[in-house]
């Protein structure tokens, strides 16, 4: 009675709680966070419902293909037009960077309905 300690499974939490501080090193390592944002031009879509699928289809294959995040930009779409970001984090800068730059040559190579406008690549450290 009065005890802080939680019974999970076969483990005690405050079990748990010691290993987990004791494998986790005194230096952090540094954290980045590689950014891409890409206009669009959406020739094939008549409507916003066109232009949503074709977003969509983009947004999932680079998910499934990249393990990145994906967002559509745009507050107020038009039919023609859409921007995405994409992001990822890693520990190695020149990785994400290299990862940006795959998921552009992505975008241009893969989806021909779609034509990269614009683009911007930002490496943010943490």
């Amino acid at each position: 009675m009065g005890s802080s300690v939680f019974e999970v499974g076969d483990a005690r939490l405050s079990d748990w709680t010691s290993r987990r501080r004791a494998a986790t090193p005194p230096e952090t390592k540094a954290v980045h966070v590689g950014t891409l944002e890409v206009g669009l031009a959406v020739h094939a879509a008549q409507s916003l419902k066109d232009r949503r699928r074709s977003v969509e289809s983009l947004k999932r294959r680079i998910r499934n293909t990249f393990n990145a995040a994906v967002a559509d930009l745009d507050d107020d779409p038009v039919p023609g037009r859409a921007r995405i970001g994409v992001s990822c984090v890693s520990n190695d800068p020149r990785r994400l960077d290299a990862q940006m730059r795959a998921i552009l040559e992505f975008i241009e190579r893969v989806h021909l309905d779609l034509e990269v406008t614009d683009d911007a690549i930002e490496i943010i450290h943490l």
